[in-house]
């Protein structure tokens, strides 16, 4: 569900130059997809295959899902370790943009 909802806000933003990346992590490419066939079209986010964790591990996550928001800079500007609600989603995103 939540991926789901974070597509929908991507597409709320995405005239804002904000990239949403929704991470797969340690499953091979035909796992994957397979996994994302079951869903609806994920048409706002850019989806990574992390099929040996090496981002995830270096971000430091242990939790599924994570939500990290990086400044422009590349700073990590909020780290939330649980599932996010829409509104959640929607105010990361504002204080992102706050900081522009």
């Amino acid at each position: 569900d939540e991926l789901i909802t974070l597509n929908e806000v991507a597409g709320e933003y995405k005239d804002r130059g904000i990239v949403f990346i929704a991470l797969n992590r340690k499953e091979t490419l035909p796992a994957a997809e397979r996994y994302l066939a079951t869903l609806p079209p994920l048409d706002n986010l850019v989806v990574v295959i992390d099929n040996d964790d090496h981002f995830y591990q270096s971000t430091g996550g242990y939790a599924m899902p994570e939500t990290i928001l990086y400044k422009p800079s590349g700073e990590v500007l909020a780290h939330e370790r649980t599932p996010l609600t829409r509104e959640q989603m929607i105010a990361s995103v504002e204080s992102l943009l706050a900081i522009e």
